[in-house]
């Protein structure tokens, strides 16, 4: 994920000016046996996204 500027086609279908800063989200799918199987390209609002993570420092808990 990184930002970028809204191009005029993204500004108009997100109803955001020219310019405007957008998340572009770059994804790739692969199936099983390793071909990709997807792939996509996503524009997202600024004011639209929150992103949350989580940091384990050291050994991360047991899967339960």
């Amino acid at each position: 994920m990184h930002a970028v500027a809204a191009d005029p086609g993204t500004a108009a279908l997100l109803d955001i000016p020219v310019g405007a800063a957008v998340f572009a989200i770059e994804r790739l799918t692969f199936l099983s046996d390793g071909r990709p199987v997807d792939v996509e390209s996503i524009r997202v609002r600024a004011d639209r996204l929150t992103l949350c993570a989580t940091v384990y420092r050291g050994r991360p808990p047991a899967a339960g």
